[in-house]
């Protein structure tokens, strides 16, 4: 049926917009416009829906996805979804959108939730990795912080942080999960392991707000602040990072001048 249709996406680079316009034998059926940019969206066997995911920005509709009714001429759900966009998004024969990722595939039902959730969040915790840390807040606060979430959130993290090492944003993505990390055993009043993960978090990344809690544990256990060392694994996993994005950067200027000298 998905002959008939005609389906054309524009973004607009300056406005940071992007607009959707899907025709049906060559008649204009829907059009929209979208405050965030997004190169693609797929239409619905039965050309009844159609799905469309947008870039992380600074406007409004920034990091969302949106399902259109194209018949009734609305939209279902607009929001940002909870399983994120890091996935292939398909229908079925029967119009039921899914996201296929790495844990599994899931049915995205018409309010933008997936009902299986839970399962999607187990597949992704034990698998680790950097597509599962901005989880790990989310599904602590969906357990209520119970003792079986917190581990499974500290396992998970000790799962992730050697997936780290070849990854080129290795050392900012170590700094989020230590702090969580640090944030878990604070809570539980493992002040000391509190410590060392908001140390390591910093000395990953600098900027990362964690100064006051390290000035306020150092005070509670006495510690001096100046004897404070990040862990092994940190320091191995800094240096590899620097490693890995002074390759890249120095890879895409060899690409560059090498597409330059061609143009010459």
């Amino acid at each position: 049926m998905k002959n008939n249709y005609d389906v054309k996406v524009v973004s607009n680079c300056d406005q940071l917009k992007t607009s959707i316009t899907i025709y049906k034998d060559k008649k204009i059926i829907f059009s929209r416009v979208l405050n965030a940019l997004s190169n693609d969206g797929i239409l619905s066997l039965t050309g009844k829906y159609f799905f469309i995911q947008l870039f992380r920005s600074d406007h409004e509709d920034s990091n969302k996805s949106f399902l259109f009714d194209l018949v009734a001429g609305n939209v279902l759900f607009g929001r940002i979804l909870e399983c994120g966009i890091r996935g292939k998004f398909y229908f079925d024969n029967c119009d039921r959108l899914f996201i296929s990722t790495e844990y599994g595939e899931f049915e995205i039902n018409q309010n933008g939730e997936i009902p299986n959730i839970e399962s999607y969040y187990r597949n992704c915790l034990n698998a680790g990795g950097e597509c599962s840390i901005y989880l790990l807040k989310r599904y602590l606060e969906r357990q209520n912080f119970s003792q079986d979430a917190c581990k499974r959130v500290i396992s998970s993290i000790d799962k992730t942080i050697p997936l780290l090492f070849d990854t080129f944003h290795g050392a900012y993505s170590g700094a989020e999960v230590f702090k969580i990390r640090a944030e878990l055993m604070e809570r539980n009043e493992h002040y000391e392991e509190a410590l060392q993960s908001y140390f390591n978090a910093k000395f990953l990344n600098n900027k990362i707000t964690v100064k006051r809690k390290i000035s306020n544990l150092c005070k509670k256990l006495n510690i001096d602040m100046d004897q404070l060392k990040a862990s092994e694994i940190v320091q191995k996993l800094l240096k590899n990072n620097i490693e890995i994005r002074e390759l890249e950067m120095e890879n895409s200027r060899i690409a560059r001048e090498s597409y330059f000298n061609k143009l010459r």
